[in-house]
């Protein structure tokens, strides 16, 4: 049984996050567990530009101050901003920081925590479970990421995808030393598919800050 001791959410939307915080294995907020990433490209810009693309304030919109967004703000709230480069900002629906005001200074500090935290598990090497599930994921675009975050030093991890179709039980598609692939029909069969993990010793939120962001 391989063991981790950090459970991360990667994307594709919050119902990831939810399920970890069900099962207990949330010890502090991924920058993606309250975002809609939508897909593995727009994670790997993320990762590509240090999360500057998701939210330098240049490519930020916040839906609070569009008038033809009034009556969508009114029946389900404002806390949403839109990205010029990742989102199609004529659509409200498609935000990518679904939950968020950006504008705000306490959730704009609330993220930067986050940035901090997911660089201090890469350098300091801690064994991370990512975990990333949602529709029509494909087995070379789950090698696309994996390629990705090896570029970055010192990165000890496993991704766990689980795409989801229709009427599935669970099916393992894929395994290696960095993937594990299966069909399922819904982000609740993290139940079931986590208990293959040892997570008994998960790093808390107050080791992970008290870490240095550098190592040397």
């Amino acid at each position: 049984m391989r063991k981790f001791n950090c459970v991360y959410s990667i994307g594709f939307r919050c119902g990831t996050e939810i399920i970890l915080k069900e099962i207990g294995l949330v010890e502090f907020s991924s920058i993606f567990g309250s975002c809609c990433v939508g897909n593995i490209d727009k994670l790997i810009s993320c990762l590509d530009t240090r999360f500057d693309v998701l939210f330098n304030p240049a490519n930020l919109i916040y839906v609070k101050d569009l008038p033809e967004f009034k009556q969508l703000n009114d029946e389900h709230g404002s806390n949403r901003t839109l990205n010029r480069v990742l989102d199609d900002v004529n659509d409200w629906h498609c935000a990518t920081i679904a939950h968020h005001d950006m504008s705000v200074e306490k959730v704009k500090n609330h993220f930067e925590r986050s940035i901090t935290r997911f660089y201090k598990l890469i350098n300091h090497g801690i064994p991370t479970l990512f975990v990333y599930t949602g529709p029509s994921i494909v087995l070379w675009k789950c090698r696309e990421l994996v390629e990705r975050l090896k570029r970055e030093k010192n990165i000890n991890f496993h991704i766990l995808f689980c795409n989801f179709v229709e009427h599935s039980d669970i099916v393992k598609r894929y395994e290696d030393s960095h993937i594990t692939l299966y069909d399922v029909d819904h982000e609740n069969k993290l139940h079931e598919i986590l208990q293959d993990y040892d997570l008994s010793k998960l790093i808390t939120i107050d080791e992970i800050d008290a870490k240095r962001l550098f190592v040397i």
